[in-house]
């Protein structure tokens, strides 16, 4: 962007004609847009796709988990013959997306250089001004971003511009990505970042056209102006490790995230604690909520694992890596600092490579004072990543009662360890690829291309949420009951 002078704008700012303020203003608006408006040609696409299929195929331990090689090497070919001579970042980021979707791997990312997990990254403005909540396929309004919207709260949102939102959301679910064929974690990520999405892939708007049905079934419709990137409130997050007794009987443990907080006891001190006084008081149920816990440290879910197991166990199946880790596109990739002193435990089984250096591998052993009364689990579709993991080893064992939404993260592992972050070498779009795949140590039963599901699906209607009702921790406490 060209940088305008003081005196330029005072001179606008001076002059008694609005109208050509404006026109000057609309004109140099429109040279910034174009300005950013880089185009790439077709040979300069490709070169970037080339690099996004070796990094994939060399790298990606997760590629064909879900996928067959002819169904990777089809998908790829489609892409192949949508390249065009005069292309965007933006076009080829959402040429991009719905191939790496379907790759079933929630850890991968492809984001601007130095935007990652930005959903808000491509424009400055003209973002839908609300917040929706999906419940069972529909979207109803959770919130506003500005300060006075004609529709109430609650509020069935039936159409945007004219599409209905069964044709948007269709759209938008193909292009998140989530581990294996999980929709839950697809669905929370459109309540918290629908704006974003809808922006990225269907484009921003200066006014949107909104139809909706309120709680009395009565229908209208209204147009809002869009608003900056600005006006949205950032993501909140909880990530409370705290234990409560909302019973003489009943103890109810918060773990927010595996891994230690700042200024706060390490999470290994706070389960040593919690334990012990969970022991103390007699409790018979213990009520875990892992809800939005979207991981962590490996070694955090094998431990809490540990106080609830009742006979030695074992954790993860193996670990595998895609190659012997000697990578044709490293010029284009930072790869992790150990990266090749760990290369020396990759081992190759069958038509395998396997990584041994790896805790979680071996027999783990149940604490001294595990605890041994009924456990109930409340997780949804952000349970993610370790959380996950942790919920298909009590799923495994049968060490636990589910509540909520099935998991955000396959039963089966995940894609994730350490990353290879490649930059594409012109549109310098970065893709994130996860080195090492988990495979949990399952049953054949056990393994499905779903995440963990529930024994108690229990989904919180709009209003329930608007209202504050933690309808899911009721169901617990009254099966604890």
């Amino acid at each position: 962007m060209s940088h305008v002078t003081l005196q330029f704008w005072i001179n606008l700012f001076n002059g008694k004609n609005m109208k050509n303020y404006l026109s000057t203003l609309i004109l140099i608006l429109l040279s910034y847009q174009i300005a950013f408006s880089q185009y790439f040609t077709k040979h300069e696409i490709s070169q970037d796709l080339n690099v996004v299929k070796a990094a994939l195929m060399e790298a990606h331990p997760g590629l064909y988990r879900y996928n067959s090689r002819s169904e990777i090497a089809r998908d790829f070919k489609k892409i192949e013959e949508s390249i065009t001579n005069r292309m965007t970042v933006l076009d080829f980021y959402r040429l991009l997306c719905p191939m790496l979707a379907n790759i079933g791997d929630g850890h991968t990312k492809l984001h601007l250089e130095g935007k990652p997990d930005d959903h808000y990254a491509f424009f400055e403005s003209g973002y839908l001004p609300m917040n929706l909540y999906f419940h069972q396929g529909k979207s109803f309004l959770h919130s506003s971003y500005v300060s006075k919207l004609a529709i109430p709260l609650g509020s069935e949102i039936l159409s945007i511009n004219g599409k209905p939102m069964k044709e948007v959301t269709s759209k938008l679910m193909k292009c998140i990505f989530a581990d294996a064929r999980i929709t839950s974690a697809k669905y929370a990520e459109l309540s918290l970042h629908f704006s974003g999405y809808y922006a990225e892939f269907i484009g921003p708007s200066k006014f949107y056209k909104i139809t909706f049905k309120n709680s009395e079934g009565r229908q209208g419709t209204i147009t809002v102006p869009g608003v900056r990137r600005t006006d949205i409130p950032k993501e909140k997050y909880d990530e409370r490790q705290e234990i409560s007794y909302p019973n003489k009987h009943t103890a109810m443990m918060r773990i927010g995230v595996f891994r230690n907080l700042e200024n706060k006891p390490t999470l290994s001190g706070f389960l040593q604690n919690a334990f012990e006084d969970i022991q103390k008081k007699n409790i018979s149920s213990l009520i875990i909520d892992i809800r939005n816990n979207e991981g962590g440290m490996d070694a955090m879910g094998i431990e809490l694992f540990s106080y609830l197991a009742k006979s030695p166990f074992r954790y993860y199946g193996k670990f595998v890596v895609a190659s012997d880790g000697n990578f044709s596109f490293v010029e284009h990739a930072a790869l992790p600092p150990e990266f090749e002193y760990l290369k020396k435990f990759i081992v190759k089984v069958k038509d395998e490579y396997h990584f041994t250096q790896k805790e979680g591998l071996e027999m783990q052993q149940p604490k001294a004072k595990a605890f041994t009364g009924r456990v109930f689990i409340l997780q949804n579709g952000r349970t993610f990543s370790v959380s996950s993991e942790f919920c298909a080893i009590v799923r495994e064992t049968s060490r636990g009662i589910f509540i909520g939404d099935e998991t955000g993260g396959a039963v089966g592992g995940d894609s994730s360890g350490g990353f290879a972050l490649v930059r594409l070498p012109n549109t310098k779009l970065k893709l994130d690829i996860p080195l090492l795949g988990y495979y949990m140590h399952l049953d054949e039963k056990n393994k499905i291309n779903r995440g963990v599901l529930p024994d108690y699906s229990v989904l919180p209607t709009i209003n329930e949420i608007l209202s504050n009702k933690d309808v899911v921790f009721q169901k617990a406490l009254d099966l604890a009951k």
